[in-house]
């Protein structure tokens, strides 16, 4: 497994993995549509299924990230994955957040590959999401009140 971190934040992770290109598909797209709180694809039409590409949004707690998945046939029944990850449009993470980041989307992945559950994780993303929510509209009834005073 090669794994390597730039100057230009961002973490990138290449690997040849013992699951044919259309597993690997089935388990992104899986994770796309039971974790849509935490992974979200960007804007319309960023995955390609016929070039094996896949960009979509990862939110974790205050640094929000942008993944770009590419596969690729390596040989019968395994695929050659590269996962770039870089800060989302205008935030700033540390590189070393950004390669977190990458490892526990590959553990998510390695989980959905194996057929382990995910209970675990949709749960915490949908706690999450509801928190954020929450602290917003509080923040916005605060500033209100501050505002009216």
């Amino acid at each position: 497994m090669n794994s390597s971190v730039s100057t230009i934040q961002k973490a990138e992770r290449e690997t040849t993995i013992n699951f044919s290109v259309e597993i690997v598909k089935e388990a992104i797209n899986t994770i796309l549509e039971e974790l849509p709180f935490k992974y979200s694809p960007v804007g319309k039409g960023k995955s390609n299924d016929v070039f094996n590409n896949y960009q979509f949004s990862i939110s974790r707690n205050m640094n929000p990230a942008i993944c770009n998945v590419y596969l690729e046939d390596a040989e019968t029944d395994k695929t050659k994955i590269k996962i770039i990850v870089t800060n989302a449009y205008g935030a700033v993470s540390s590189n070393s957040i950004l390669e977190s980041i990458l490892n526990d989307y590959l553990n998510l992945l390695a989980k959905v590959l194996k057929g382990d559950s995910i209970e675990a994780e949709k749960k915490k993303a949908t706690t999450s999401g509801i928190l954020w929510v929450l602290f917003i509209i509080i923040f916005i009834i605060i500033m209100g009140v501050i505002f009216l005073i």
